[in-house]
């Protein structure tokens, strides 16, 4: 398994294999918090859990904006913003090494 899938795996699994917005799941994919066409970066504290449904409604907008709009649909916006406060300041790499040695057992 590539370094890029442990990572996606570790990040999925630090943020419960469920969408950071709607807690969708289904059809998993990885969202970054600041996006790169705002100067982000695709490192682990930038990159969050997300459904492929909330990624493309996301698309650029900020962050905050976003979490505006998740609150007119009655979502818990607190909650999110406690779920992205948590992913970004997550280290993943124990995840990363526990990802690691189940693969190296099963070899």
């Amino acid at each position: 398994m590539s370094h890029g899938k442990v990572k996606r795996r570790a990040i999925y699994a630090r943020d419960g294999n469920t969408c950071v917005y709607c807690q969708s799941p289904d059809n998993l994919t990885l969202d970054h918090v600041l996006s790169i066409f705002r100067g982000g970066k695709n490192a682990a504290t930038n990159l969050i859990t997300c459904c492929a449904p909330c990624n493309h409604e996301r698309g650029h907008v900020r962050i905050e904006r976003y979490l505006v709009r998740l609150g007119r649909r009655g979502l818990d916006t607190e909650a999110i913003k406690e779920r992205i406060r948590y992913a970004v300041l997550c280290d993943i790499q124990p995840i990363i090494r526990a990802i690691e040695l189940v693969r190296a057992k099963h070899e």
